[in-house]
């Protein structure tokens, strides 16, 4: 009997210890950052995964134009480094990431880019991750680790962020943060080790960051917020290291000065209109504070509503009121409301502090006061400064929690915010399926936009157009693209008609529809508000040609090529006139002129080559 007493009680203690065992097994895998890194690419693809299935997006295929004359060799590479992007800016890493899709797999495809986009997200989860757990934002392991996947999971859900991963060309905002976090998390490192290979490293990102989208600023200044807010670290110090970083930054901005030396000026050519930013006739101190204000609401409202994401805004969507509306009231009590929150709470917990300064310095870019944006406001400008929003909303969640673990997932309220915004970032990634599904979805809610109906016009017509040249097109089909984009381009005449490009879009419907009296006009009218538009000249001069007045389309080709650094479209028109009245001497000469000026252009060589096999023209 007593030794079957005894047994028990060791049997039990025996049980016990391979429980504690098991348990601790369990919290080391469940602490282990590769598990971690796992399940953030589990989580990015099971939202996004599926849009390996879309097609390309709104101006998806105008950035990607860039490349498509770029050979697949090293002075295509090179090349790369010495175009605008969208004429625009200068983002060259994310054409080098498009080029070698099509390097690797021989034609651009939007299913692979889709992908890569997904992927990209997976690995900025991952950063995150490490960014927080290397600013030590909670002094406690556990705390910290769980803040970390907390604030990974609810950046991971939020749709705010459809609009950069669903879309292609947005891939410069996904570079640029992960670009950035690489940067922020050695700058951070070098400040607790003083290693000098940190600092290198910092540059190395840093750059690679700023020649994806300059957004990523805010990863030179978020580490020395680290220093401030979450190191033991004296006034000397903290003064000597702020030094460092400024040097740094400056050294970044050299380096990026070098580089944008490469493209040629006269190619930069893009100009910002009234219908994107009213400011630009406007351009007030008042007037800015109010569309300050104005944007911050947005972006607040973006972070805290899941829904009321559009692909533009811009004149009239977001009209230019005065300072004192409901809306900047309430943008600047919100401000005052979270800063005096910040305020109170700095002693009990800085993260609040530091994530609202994150929020709002990673977000000064895009309010228009130092610069202007286009669109006035976009939610993809929030990408980057949305962690701020997430960091801090986790740390509420941890805050209120009786303990730090894994049970936090159960809260309730942290239940319903993962549904509703999964929920809403499911619905919304649906849209971007393909230009005609954003356009259809969005555009009921874009009446008062000139920019947004510019661009539904444009994808209408334009398709039509090219669907026109292709073997049997279906005329219905045609007929109807066309008129659902005269309606756009006429919609968004009613709300601001100097725009150049919805004149001349409204001149090619009128074009299809062989009314070239009407198309004619249209393409004047688009010459008149903006005469440096050559491409609405091109078409006044191919209107002419239609309507047999040659001399006029001869002039107005003309026009445009001495406008021209290379051989395009009117140069080839005015070609193709020529060869169709048969006026040889003509051809001759103009040949003779492209020759001297365009020695090395490859489409014109090409043509060259064409009309010299034919007999034509003898060299």
């Amino acid at each position: 009997m007593q030794q079957q007493n005894h047994k028990k009680p060791l049997q039990k203690k025996t049980a016990n210890k391979a429980a504690v065992i098991s348990n601790e097994k369990n919290k080391e895998i469940w602490m282990n950052k590769k598990v971690h890194y796992l399940l953030f690419f589990l989580l990015a693809f099971l939202l996004y995964g599926w849009t390996y299935n879309f097609d390309y997006s709104v101006d998806d295929k105008f950035i990607l134009s860039t490349i498509y004359n770029t050979e697949n060799t090293f002075a295509g590479f090179v090349s790369l480094f010495k175009t605008w992007f969208a004429g625009a800016d200068y983002r060259p890493i994310s054409f080098v990431t498009f080029w070698l899709e099509r390097y690797i797999a021989g034609v651009p495809n939007p299913h692979i880019s889709h992908i890569v986009n997904v992927f990209l997200f997976a690995c900025i989860l991952c950063k995150v991750y490490d960014f927080i757990i290397v600013s030590r934002l909670y002094a406690d392991s556990k705390t910290l680790v769980l803040l970390a996947i907390l604030s990974c999971f609810i950046f991971a859900i939020h749709p705010n962020h459809v609009s950069v991963v669903a879309n292609i060309k947005a891939r410069d905002n996904l570079l640029s943060m992960l670009f950035g976090l690489f940067a922020a998390i050695q700058l951070i490192y070098y400040f607790d080790s003083k290693k000098i290979v940190r600092v290198f490293l910092f540059i190395v990102f840093i750059t690679l960051a700023f020649l994806s989208k300059l957004d990523a600023y805010i990863f030179i200044i978020a580490p020395l917020m680290v220093l401030f807010f979450f190191r033991e670290i004296d006034r000397k110090k903290l003064l000597i290291n702020s030094a460092i970083t400024f040097g740094l930054f400056m050294l970044a901005f050299l380096i990026l000065g070098i580089f944008k030396t490469l493209p040629n000026k006269d190619e930069y050519i893009f100009s910002m209109g009234f219908d994107e930013n009213p400011l630009i006739a406007n351009y007030t101190f008042i007037n800015k504070i109010a569309v300050t204000l104005t944007s911050l609401f947005y972006y607040l409202k973006f972070l805290v509503i899941p829904t009321g994401y559009y692909f533009f805004f811009g004149y009239n969507q977001i009209p230019l009121t005065g300072l004192f509306t409901l809306v900047n009231l309430s943008s600047f009590l919100i401000l005052l409301i979270l800063g005096f929150f910040s305020y109170k709470t700095y002693k009990t917990n800085r993260i609040y502090t530091f994530s609202f300064l994150f929020f709002l310095m990673s977000i000064a870019y895009a309010l228009n006061f130092y610069t202007l944006v286009a669109g006035i406001v976009m939610d993809k400008y929030n990408f980057i400064a949305s962690l701020g929003f997430c960091i801090a909303l986790s740390a509420v969640f941890i805050d209120v929690s009786a303990s730090a673990s894994f049970k936090i997932f159960k809260n309730p309220i942290l239940i319903l915010i993962a549904f509703l915004f999964t929920f809403f970032t499911v619905y919304r990634t649906k849209d971007w399926k393909n230009s005609f599904t954003l356009i259809e979805k969005d555009m009921p809610h874009l009446t008062q936009s000139a920019n947004a109906n510019r661009m539904a016009s444009g994808l209408y017509i334009n398709t039509a157009l090219d669907e026109e040249l292709m073997p049997n097109p279906n005329k219905n089909r045609l007929d109807s693209l066309i008129n659902i984009g005269q309606t756009y381009a006429i919609n968004g005449l009613k709300i601001y008609d100097k725009v150049p490009d919805l004149w001349e879009l409204l001149g090619l419907s009128y074009f299809y529809k062989k009314d070239f009296s009407n198309a004619l006009n249209c393409f004047l009218k688009s010459k008149e508000v903006d005469s440096s538009y050559l491409s609405s000249i091109n078409y006044v001069g191919y209107t002419y040609w239609q309507l047999n007045n040659i001399d006029s389309a001869v002039y107005y080709f003309k026009y445009v090529i001495n406008k021209e650094p290379v051989f395009y479209y009117s140069a080839n028109n005015l070609v193709n006139l020529y060869l169709q009245n048969n006026k040889r001497k003509e051809l001759d000469s103009v040949m003779q002129t492209f020759q001297q000026r365009f020695p090395n252009d490859k489409w014109f060589n090409k043509r060259k080559e064409e009309i010299y096999s034919t007999g034509i023209l003898i060299k």
